[in-house]
């Protein structure tokens, strides 16, 4: 199993092209850990999504023109706490 750990701001991260392409080798065993605000969200499904595999897939079958990093852009889900239902 693979945990790569990132540090959230404005909704967005980096992930880097060696990370991209062990998640897509490694899709099913490769989850996101995103810390934002002092909370740890697990993302299991991040490298199984296919339209953002053939997105990667794409930009890493480039052979001229290669990224280092990619910048994520996404919504966490709110979460709501026990306290906030009552």
């Amino acid at each position: 199993m693979f945990l790569e750990v990132k540090s959230v701001t404005s909704d967005s991260f980096i992930i880097s092209y060696n990370e991209v392409k062990v998640g897509l080798k490694e899709s099913e065993r490769y989850h996101l850990g995103l810390v934002k605000d002092d909370v740890l969200n697990i993302v299991t499904d991040f490298f199984t999504d296919k339209q953002r595999r053939d997105i990667f897939n794409r930009l890493q079958s480039n052979n001229s023109i290669r990224p280092r990093d990619y910048d994520v852009y996404f919504k966490l889900p709110e979460i709501v706490s026990d306290s906030d239902q009552e």
